[in-house]
């Protein structure tokens, strides 16, 4: 199996702030671009989940090309990044990755079928790129610059937290292609040897150990120290309180905002491949049958708890269409009501601490868990 990953550019820094330009094979068309932002203290885990989803990557599409742009903090691994992950150095330099840095490199892709952001971010803050840099919605040039690049069936995943709240909307309505994004903090999940993803705080997950290896989620078994492969981010199952302030409703997995402007075949065709590429324990596909799908559906939906009560009885309701209630409250704060194109709250607090409440148009009954999994399940007969 063979795929091109080209221009893979890494910023990072050498002493000081520098970015180093990367890359393995050449063009071959279909682009799928990540960009990481600054990860301070969270060290390579930001690397480490990009390296995963590049691999669920080269197993659904071995002939596409893959482009990476990191910003600081990756100096010390070099030989991570070039011996184990194979990305190939060619250029560095000591300058920080600011929006204008960014786009000048966007300007050279173009056909860019799918865009990962792995970073800090707020709700209004936007994805962060260096400290005190951040890429957000507002910004009209570098939009422009971002939409130029994007293929016309293309999609955006706005990894990191809270981005589902202002930026992922505003970005589908300007881009004019479906953006996922998150509704609450995002925490970083490892493989663990009985076989399950658990968050990797201490308390979070049982006796065991988490594993050396993943022969579950690739086309073949990977080392997770020497090939990567076992850690992925996922949004938390609470409601958002930190840095931003403190939000009473929230949603715990990434979902997807579809504005106007984008047709509900391309919105449906792209959800469901986005939940195929999400790393789960069964390989990706472009012939996942229906069962492994819906199966996919429910991890990517259902919060990982220590004891997995939780997360059985959520995979039970969601596979039951609902009709097999759940033994405990799914999610630790309230849902949210959405729509295609948004979610919708109140908004309260000031500055950069704000608090984000209910806005209640459905009714009390409405469970928008269970929209969502309608809808994602449904759109596996548009992707095929």
């Amino acid at each position: 199996m063979k795929i091109s990953l080209i221009a893979i550019m890494l910023l990072c820094v050498l002493n000081a702030n520098a970015y180093i330009h990367t890359t393995i094979g050449l063009d071959t068309g279909r682009k799928h671009l990540f960009i990481i932002g600054h990860a301070g203290d969270l060290g390579t885990l930001f690397l480490r989940s990009v390296q995963t989803k590049i691999m669920r990557y080269k197993d659904m599409y071995p002939n596409d090309s893959i482009v990476v742009i990191g910003a600081a903090g990756l100096n010390k691994r070099i030989s991570l990044i070039r011996n184990n992950f194979g990305h190939r150095i060619i250029e560095s330099n000591r300058k920080k990755l600011s929006i204008k840095r960014l786009s000048k490199i966007l300007k050279r892709l173009g056909n860019v079928q799918t865009v990962d952001f792995f970073s800090h971010s707020g709700a209004t803050y936007g994805m962060g790129l260096e400290k005190n840099v951040a890429f957000k919605y507002t910004d009209s040039e570098a939009m422009s610059v971002f939409k130029r690049m994007l293929a016309p069936d293309a999609y955006v995943v706005l990894n990191g937290c809270n981005s589902g709240f202002v930026q992922a909307p505003k970005f589908s309505e300007i881009l004019g292609v479906p953006v996922f994004g998150s509704l609450t903090s995002t925490d970083f999940q490892r493989i663990h040897n009985d076989g399950t993803w658990y968050n990797n705080n201490p308390g979070n997950y049982p006796e065991g150990g988490f594993s050396t290896k993943n022969e579950y989620s690739y086309s073949s078994e990977k080392n997770c120290n020497r090939n990567g492969g076992c850690l992925r981010m996922k949004p938390d199952n609470h409601s958002y309180s930190g840095h931003w302030g403190s939000y009473k409703v929230g949603l715990p997995y990434y979902r997807p905002f579809c504005s106007a402007s984008v047709s509900p075949k391309d919105c449906a065709a792209n959800i469901a491949q986005e939940i195929m590429l999400y790393p789960v324990n069964h390989v990706a596909h472009r012939s996942i049958s229906r069962e492994e799908y819906r199966d996919a559906v429910t991890e990517y939906m259902c919060p990982q708890d220590k004891s997995l009560v939780r997360y059985l009885s959520c995979k039970n309701y969601l596979l039951s269409n609902g009709r097999v209630p759940p033994v405990s409250k799914i999610f630790r704060g309230t849902m949210l009501h959405c729509n295609t194109q948004t979610c919708l709250f109140k908004v309260g607090g000031s500055g950069n601490r704000l608090k984000f409440s209910l806005k209640q148009v459905y009714g009390k009954k409405h469970d928008q868990m269970l929209v969502d999994y309608r809808r994602f399940v449904k759109a596996y007969d548009l992707f095929k």
